[in-house]
């Protein structure tokens, strides 16, 4: 798209819906978030008046116009990378990302990215959907987190994809290497997530208070509510070196998420400088957490896709010190 555009619609008999839910059915290119988005810059109008209030209940018979605005050229220059790629088709693309490197720059980063070699890899087939020319990008790995990705191509297929990831039916699991045995060695972390107050880096999980439920605010701190579940697959047998392999499956996506909940269970994810509390070694050289596996249903054909990472070089030496075995075969597929 390389100039704004304009959309409308019309309400129809007895129809009282929240406006960005009105709008995001009758205009069905347009997701609630980028709904919410464009509200929130002024783009929603009724009688070209603009209407920033999601929530505003929508009238029998009235007509809302949204301006969409051209797509913000993306500055990044394309690099050439070598990427593991498990599948491509003309609406999307999975891949592994390896630990150290960065998915896409913040303010005044100037290490290459895996974007700048998506750009490359992909040209100008990937999707523009929050307003940026070509980021493809529907979830993010941290830099020292590897494993598993799905990027989109199209603006249809980024859309079905966030709508998966919002709806909690598409699948996420991790493998992390944590410090000591939990106890229960299985169960359900649910927490608020939010921005840390002090350190603009870090995140902060807190326990739900009844009135927060919803994860709106729980005293002085304001989060979302953040939820996984995890099983202990392996405990090492090493007194001198007590860790164990978690298999978290993510059923909300906050920042850091995996690594906050673990540090709240008291078993801080291994080699996990930020939120380690001087328990878990330092001398890894990254936080040993690996997104091992992504389920999803293909954005076109629904096809239940399913794929499979296996451990890096470093987090499988790592297995075997620590559990005195190989990594077993489901892990090397």
């Amino acid at each position: 798209m390389e100039k704004s555009q304009t959309l409308s619609a019309t309400v129809s008999v007895g129809t009282e819906q929240r406006l960005d839910q009105f709008l995001a059915c009758a205009l069905p290119q347009l997701s609630r978030t980028r709904v919410k988005s464009l509200m929130q810059q002024g783009q929603v109008y009724h009688q070209e008046i603009p209407l920033f209030d999601p929530n505003l209940r929508v009238q029998e018979g009235e007509t809302y116009s949204v301006v969409i605005p051209a797509l913000v050229p993306c500055i990044l220059t394309p690099k050439a990378m070598k990427l593991t790629i498990y599948y491509e088709d003309e609406h999307l693309l999975v891949l592994e990302k390896p630990a150290g490197l960065v998915v896409h720059p913040g303010a005044g980063f100037h290490e290459e990215t895996l974007v700048q070699g998506l750009l490359a890899h992909c040209g100008d087939r990937l999707s523009g959907i929050s307003g940026v020319q070509k980021p493809g990008l529907v979830h993010r790995l941290d830099k020292d987190t590897s494993g598993i990705m799905v990027v989109a191509k199209t603006d249809e297929a980024h859309r079905n994809l966030v709508e998966q990831f919002s709806q909690r039916t598409l699948k996420k699991i991790y493998w992390a290497f944590v410090h000591r045995y939990p106890s229960p060695p299985m169960g359900r972390v649910e927490t608020l997530i939010g921005r840390h107050p002090g350190h603009r880096q870090k995140m902060m999980a807190f326990p739900l208070e009844p009135s927060s439920s919803l994860g709106l605010r729980t005293s002085s701190f304001r989060g979302r509510l953040a939820i996984t579940t995890y099983r202990t697959l392996m405990a090492s047998p090493k007194e001198e070196m007590p860790a164990s392999l978690l298999v978290c499956q993510l059923h909300t996506g906050r920042t850091h998420q995996i690594r906050l909940h673990c540090a709240f269970l008291g078993h801080p994810v291994l080699g996990d400088a930020l939120y380690g509390h001087g328990a878990s070694r330092q001398d890894h050289g990254r936080q040993a957490l690996h997104a091992k596996r992504l389920e999803f249903a293909h954005p076109c054909t629904q096809e239940w896709m399913a794929f499979e990472s296996p451990l890096p070089e470093d987090l499988s030496k790592l297995y075997q010190e620590l559990f005195k075995q190989e990594v077993p075969p489901s892990a090397k597929k």
